[in-house]
């Protein structure tokens, strides 16, 4: 009898939920519901397909914010975004519209690819110009962009020979300039930016100071550099830099496109490339 009781209890307890459940039925809240989780699902599948387009494109391959960027509004019309790229806990690649804290309803896709997060635009250990009567010889590299707010590009020298950095003002390295050798060499008697010794000074970054044979500077645009260049020289898409070394000297340069803020430590001249992981993530909402 005890046991009939129990289970009696048992149906009475769960008749309130049946009445619950058949009430909110009657009145639509699961209807809702299960339109809601429809349509969160509807949209977790866009959010999915568009992350494999984007990969699809070679776009993050090559880690082109501005075709991501076109493209994610092309496919997203209508929608909010944020679309992330990580290297492990390091943001590399952030796109946004909308005001997440506005969100309703967002949904979330990831993906994971491999892309180069460090590309070699050019490099060279070749002369461009060589003064045997000064002792000099004279490399430049040239290099293209249109996407100087997006990227940090880097200067690297790796340099061999007798007294790699004696302080003499023999070595130099500058920073950009429009002109090509044809124009600047032999033409002109010193070199923009001369007098600024190869890898001395505070805006170069040396790997091992006991031993400084790799150092690096990064390419600042503006005004100043190089020292007389035209007001809308920044307009430019093609840069140059030129190195002179002392006879006795030689090396390879480098010119190195990452992602902006990458530290210097994590620029390095690879050749081949090598592609290196990275979490793709997407979120979609809609705003209040």
């Amino acid at each position: 009898m005890k046991a009939f009781v129990f289970t009696m209890d048992a149906v009475l307890a769960i008749i309130p939920v049946i009445v619950v459940i058949a009430a909110l039925s009657q009145g639509g809240i699961l209807s809702h519901s299960n339109e809601l989780q429809g349509k969160l699902m509807d949209k977790y599948r866009k959010a999915s397909d568009v992350l494999e387009t984007i990969y699809a494109s070679g776009a993050v391959e090559e880690l082109n914010q501005t075709r991501m960027e076109s493209l994610l509004n092309a496919l997203l019309a209508g929608d909010n975004y944020s679309y992330t790229i990580y290297q492990g806990t390091r943001e590399v690649v952030r796109i946004e519209r909308g005001n997440l804290s506005e969100a309703k309803d967002v949904v979330v896709a990831r993906k994971p690819a491999l892309t180069y997060i460090s590309r070699v635009l050019n490099w060279t250990n070749e002369l461009c110009y060589e003064d045997r009567g000064r002792g000099w010889q004279i490399y430049t590299l040239s290099f293209n962009t249109s996407n100087i707010s997006l990227y940090d590009y880097w200067f690297v020298a790796e340099l061999t020979g007798a007294n790699v950095l004696t302080s003499n003002g023999d070595a130099v390295g500058t920073y950009l300039d429009y002109r090509t050798c044809e124009e600047i060499v032999p033409s002109s008697p010193t070199l923009p930016g001369e007098g600024d010794s190869l890898c001395e000074g505070d805006y170069w970054y040396v790997d091992n100071p006991s031993d400084p044979t790799v150092c690096k500077a990064k390419f600042y645009f503006g005004d100043w550099n190089p020292p007389g260049a035209p007001a809308s020289w920044q307009s430019y898409t093609s840069y140059y830099t030129y190195i002179r070394l002392p006879g006795n000297r030689a090396g390879t340069f480098y010119i190195i496109q990452v992602p902006a803020g990458t530290p210097p430590e994590e620029v390095v001249p690879q050749i081949p490339p090598v592609k290196q992981k990275v979490i793709m993530t997407l979120k979609v909402w809609e705003e209040e």
